[in-house]
């Protein structure tokens, strides 16, 4: 079976014009808020909303991926951060959603654990034993105080497609929470069909600044085509039907090193934010080693073709990080007929179902990290078997790929025409 010279060939790279208008809106809305009077503004809603604390003073700004974050100063000494949605980075459709699941999410493990913990091993084992019944994102009862998860879940990847593709279709999208894990991994797939078909350029090399070679794109749509077949069949090999329903633990894929806040001075955790995309998922998901222990991530060794160096160099990461949460396990009270986490860590990474829990979350790499490791698992040992109906149908979305070039094309020197006039 073909298989592509280049994980990095395969890395999703979302609608570039889109994306232009996206930060268009962006730098025109900082232009024009970011003033002295706006900040004044700011300042005085930070003390009118934390009375008790004195006068807030602006002290500095920060951007990330789909925020802005204000830092003002009491005469205390204390620090506080407003965090506003960047216009153009994040749908206005979304915007409110996403700032009411994070601070749900912020109060409820507030509530719940100790989180911000010193120790990563007590963090991971404490998130472990929240259970609940549903998929989704949760809300307190006003008059009960109880947590319920009774909103549909809210993904980085649902918020990166309606980002990153025009017109994106949400129609599809759950309007409640999921009880199943089958169901959401149907809406995963579900999802990256989606984009598969509707993203124009997703077959283009991103790397050649040339004219489009339809023949390279050719080659690529075929692999994704083979890839997206491939997830969904390896889907039952690592879903365990016994908990299909249930229960269900909290889990972000943005929950790393570069979302936590450090103490120069002891080197402890003091803070952890952007929990944003925090929902109640599938049990395993938040089984998985954190694959971000070592000084890059996973998509970015695949974007930039070294993946096999990571998994090399990952490891002693990782057998650091199980033998010092194997020594809090050992502190810890463990609950009757519980495995330890850091034994079904190490099942999913010997196992390699973090990997498709991985590409399950993040539709950006999903294609790549299927030829890098997930193909072998298939009885075949070298990727899915392909019914005539399924050939078919993958000669047809090549000639689909090519059209929407095209079409693609077309609306940059159209643009550009526009820009120029």
């Amino acid at each position: 079976m073909d298989r592509p010279s280049s994980t990095c060939l395969l890395t999703a790279m979302y609608d570039g014009l889109f994306y232009t208008k996206g930060s268009e809106e962006f730098n025109d809305w900082k232009m024009s808020a970011i003033n002295p009077t706006v900040i004044k503004e700011l300042e005085e809603f930070v003390t009118e909303q934390l009375k008790d604390c004195g006068p807030a003073t602006y002290v500095d700004r920060a951007e990330g991926s789909y925020n802005m974050i204000f830092r003002f100063r009491f005469t205390t000494g204390t620090n506080v951060a407003l965090c506003i949605p960047k216009p153009g980075h994040t749908p206005s459709a979304l915007a409110a959603e996403k700032i009411a699941n994070e601070v749900a999410w912020m109060r409820y493990l507030k509530a719940k654990t100790s989180l911000p913990v010193p120790n990563l091993g007590d963090f991971y084992i404490q998130l472990n034993r929240l259970p609940f019944e549903k998929i989704g994102s949760i809300t307190e009862d006003p008059l009960s105080g109880q947590w319920k998860i009774t909103q549909h879940p809210l993904t980085m990847d649902m918020h990166q497609l309606v980002l990153g593709v025009p017109a994106y279709p949400t129609e599809e999208w759950p309007t409640r929470p999921l009880q199943r894990s089958s169901d959401y991994f149907d809406f995963v797939v579900a999802q990256q069909h989606n984009q598969l078909w509707k993203l124009r350029n997703l077959n283009a090399d991103q790397h050649d600044e040339q004219d489009v070679d339809l023949e390279q794109a050719a080659k690529i749509a075929r692999l994704r085509f083979k890839a997206r077949l491939g997830f969904k069949q390896l889907i039952p090999l690592f879903h365990n039907q016994s908990d299909d329903s249930g229960p269900f633990l909290p889990f972000n894929p943005d929950l790393d090193s570069r979302n936590m806040v450090i103490d120069p001075n002891t080197n402890r955790i003091t803070g952890i934010f952007d929990l944003e995309f925090s929902n109640a998922m599938p049990t395993q998901f938040a089984r998985d080693p954190p694959l971000w222990l070592h000084r890059v991530l996973p998509g970015q060794c695949l974007e930039k073709d070294f993946f096999p160096w990571f998994l090399q160099s990952y490891q002693p990461y990782l057998d650091q990080f199980l033998d010092a949460m194997k020594r809090v396990e050992a502190r810890s009270q463990a609950r009757d007929g519980e495995k330890p986490l850091s034994t079904l860590m190490l099942e999913s990474w010997t196992s390699k179902r973090c990997w498709l829990n991985y590409a399950a979350h993040h539709a950006d790499h999903s294609d790549a990290l299927y030829w890098a490791e997930l193909r072998q698992l298939h009885p075949s040992g070298d990727g899915p078997e392909l019914s005539p109906d399924m050939e078919s149908e993958m000669e047809s979305y090549v000639e689909h790929t090519k059209k929407q070039i095209a079409a693609y094309e077309k609306a940059w020197v159209a643009e550009e025409t526009v820009s120029t006039a």
